[in-house]
This record gives C-alpha cells, structure tokens and sequence, in this order.
C-alpha cells in the first residue's frame, strides 16, 4: 500500500544518518502499521496481539524523547542491545515506561559431538498444539512471538523439532533458524519434561550442517 511504501522510504533515508537510537532490525509486515515522523527521529507503532510494538530509530536524544511522549498505554518497546540501555532509560522514565524483563543473549561456539538422533519435524496437523503451547507459556509482549502466518511457513520449511506424548500430540517444540555459518534458537519448551533431548538433537543437526555458532536468549 502506499502508506507501506512511505514508511519504507522514511527507514530508508534515516538509516543513511548515524543512529544514537535503534531498535528497529527489519519488520515482515508494516502494514496495519502507524508512524511519527520528524527531520530526527522515525518511530513505527506495529499492531500485535492487542498491543503495539514500538520501534525507533533516531539521531537526537531531544527529539527521541519528545517523540517518545506520544505513545499509549500499553505500547512496548524492546531493546536488542550489546552495550546495556543506560543511554534510553531517562528517556523512557520521562515517557512513563516500566520495565518488566531482561534478556541475555547466549552463545556456543563448543558445539558437542552427539550421535545424530532422528528428528521429528512439526506437520501441518500440529499447527493449533505449537500455538498453543508458544502463547500459553510465553509472554507475547516480553517475547517476540512468531504469529499464525510464519508458525505455518516454519512448519513447511522444517524449522520446528518436536516432541510428543503417547498419543502423539505434540508435548515440546524447538524453533530454530539458520543463517549462513549460525544456529538461532528462537523458542524451546516442553511441557512434558524431556526438552533436554530437543536441544541434543538440534545439536546433532547443527554439526551435521557445519555450523559454527549457536544462539539464544535466555530471561
């Protein structure tokens, strides 16, 4: 649409600036999406599972905060940073932020030498059971949940290992992503107390495939 374009071209030109502030690394979908725009500062508000999601980029800490007033109640803003937050927090106390969780971002370079163990891939049928399980013992608001759409292309294109229970519903997941020579474990859980052996078997396929790098955050 053309308000999608617009927003594309505000990234665009502001990404060309050099960044004091920036949460925003790529968005599947702007559409639905609302904006504010000043010579500054570029703040998106995407729409997710009754709330928004608030990415930024800016060059200005004055226009940033002035800009950051205009939020609601309810919006959230996540902050993927190397270097801590101290630069954002006076300005999210004065836009009457709270902050409710920490992430840590771990990795593994010591890939362990595990047996290649058969891997059971989420089917189609296991849609609703995945779902399920993501948005019932995750936070859709602290985490970055995948929605309907991309659990479905995660299904097709074998990126969720599953366990199940004795009537073969679905009892744990683990969604990872490759990119290049890194592993990205974007979501690990078992309800049933055996996750330990999805993290084996992801390891067996991360040598498998000569990857070099494995990644998640951790709360």
């Amino acid at each position: 649409t053309e308000d999608v374009e617009i927003v594309k071209n505000l990234i665009s030109g502001i990404r060309s600036k050099r960044l004091l502030f920036n949460n925003y690394f790529g968005i599947d979908n702007l559409s639905n999406s609302e904006y504010i725009s000043t010579p500054n500062t570029l703040l998106i508000r995407q729409p997710v599972n009754g709330f928004n999601r608030i990415y930024v980029m800016s060059d200005n800490a004055l226009d940033f905060g002035k800009v950051l007033i205009n939020v609601q109640y309810g919006d959230t803003i996540n902050i993927p940073s190397r270097n801590g937050i101290n630069d954002w927090i006076d300005l999210l106390d004065d836009a009457h932020f709270t902050k409710i969780g920490t992430y840590r971002r771990y990795y593994n370079i010591n890939i362990p030498r595990i047996g290649k163990s058969a891997l059971d891939y989420a089917i189609e049928r296991d849609f609703h059971s995945i779902y399920n399980i993501l948005y019932s013992k995750f936070s859709s608001i602290t985490d970055r949940l995948p929605n309907c759409v991309e659990i479905k292309k995660m299904i097709a294109s074998n990126q969720i290992i599953v366990n199940r229970d004795d009537a073969g519903k679905v009892s744990g997941l683990l969604i990872f992503t490759f990119e290049k020579n890194k592993c990205y474990l974007n979501a690990w859980i078992d309800v049933g107390g055996n996750g330990l052996s999805l993290l084996f078997k992801i390891y067996g396929l991360v040598k498998e495939r000569g990857i070099k790098y494995v990644y998640f955050w951790v709360n």
